[in-house]
């Protein structure tokens, strides 16, 4: 059964799809989101899942009900231009098919699914995180197993490895030479972030991930500067007392000073303060 994020995703995917219209796409095209195949020849396509509430949703001789969220009736509004044939698949099959996605994903690091789950073995929190999944959490966790336990239900083993959803758990002895790998072409933070999020994670991924950036003197360097701006000055006043400044400042001596300064005449008057709130300040002028 497809998480709900996950449903969410395959609904935007296909309604991408349907606004792009499929006359322009080649036949017999295929796509994948999660666990929903989509093989279409122009205006009529398959779609296979093994998400049983979908039929509802996505049954072409259904009515929506008058009920029902409006984002599902647009969904639903979207799919009556097409064409389509539903098929639903066995849960083993379906099993299968993340398996191939799963596999794929750990191939696509550059470290090896062997060498990965050696590690996360030998690695002292993620080896608890192993057992847990197989076994099962326990209630309550420490702070250091808070972040797993809060994905625990997203979070599966494949080929020895820990993964959550399809992106690997890294364990800590891998973690700097992989953010050496999404460093290595200085593509900046976000680009960083954006590979990283298609692959891998562990807790404060996004933090290392700005560390390695911020501390590589070529990325400084070749990083995108702030967009100029032309300084501009106050325009000078034409008579005394037309424009003032006003600041507090201290403590000093146990006290808060506000300070006006004229533009015109650089005249400075200072005032002790007992309290800074809006009615004494109010009270000076």
């Amino acid at each position: 059964m497809l998480h709900p994020m996950e449903l969410e995703l395959s609904f935007h995917i296909l309604s991408l799809m349907v606004q792009r219209d499929l006359l322009h796409l080649p036949r017999g095209h295929y796509c994948q989101p999660n666990g929903i195949i989509l093989n279409w020849t122009r205006r009529k396509f398959v779609l296979i899942t093994n998400h049983n509430p979908l039929t509802t949703i996505l049954g072409q001789k259904q009515k929506v009900p008058s009920i029902a969220a409006a984002r599902l009736q647009r969904w639903a509004l979207l799919l009556f231009a097409y064409k389509y044939l539903k098929i639903t698949v066995p849960e083993e099959v379906s099993s299968a098919e993340g398996r191939k996605v799963n596999l794929t994903q750990l191939t696509a690091l550059p470290v090896t699914s062997k060498e990965l789950a050696r590690e996360t073995k030998k690695d002292l929190l993620l080896s608890k995180v192993f057992r847990y999944t197989m076994q099962g959490w326990p209630p309550t966790v420490g702070s250091d197993l808070l972040p797993f336990f809060r994905k625990r239900v997203e979070i599966s083993i494949e080929d020895g490895c820990l993964l959550w959803g399809i992106r690997a758990i890294i364990p800590s002895s891998l973690q700097d030479q992989l953010l050496d790998e999404l460093h290595v072409s200085h593509i900046g933070i976000v680009k960083m972030k954006a590979l990283a999020r298609q692959y891998m994670w562990w807790p404060k991924i996004d933090a290392a991930i700005e560390q390695q950036a911020r501390s590589c003197q070529a990325c400084q360097v070749t990083g995108k500067l702030p967009p100029w701006v032309t300084p501009r000055s106050w325009n000078w006043p034409s008579k005394p007392f037309q424009r003032i400044h006003v600041d507090f400042t201290g403590p000093f001596m146990g006290h808060m000073f506000l300070l006006i300064i004229d533009a015109y005449l650089k005249w400075l008057e200072v005032y002790r303060m007992s309290s800074t709130t809006t009615e004494r300040t109010i009270d000076v002028f």
